[in-house]
């Protein structure tokens, strides 16, 4: 098993940060998909966890600093 990260931009990753955090926060943990959406991902940083290939976490930074949307899928 390899484990890596890469920092990237949410439009050329927007398909495994949202499914990512769709499975957790909106599924999961039942969040509004209306608040899960807040119109900031692009102009954060984000952040792609995987297992070999596999995208199994996210997270993402603001331009102020602010850390969040951190996000592990449950069987990692």
């Amino acid at each position: 098993m390899n484990i890596t990260s890469i920092i990237c931009d949410y439009e050329s990753h927007a398909e495994d940060i949202c499914s990512i955090r769709y499975e957790v926060f909106v599924d999961e943990q039942n969040v509004p998909e209306e608040l899960e959406i807040d119109g900031l991902d692009g102009e954060a940083k984000h952040v792609l966890a995987f297992v070999d290939t596999v995208p199994i976490g996210t997270g993402r930074i603001l331009d102020d600093g602010h850390i969040g949307r951190v996000a592990i899928l449950k069987n990692h």
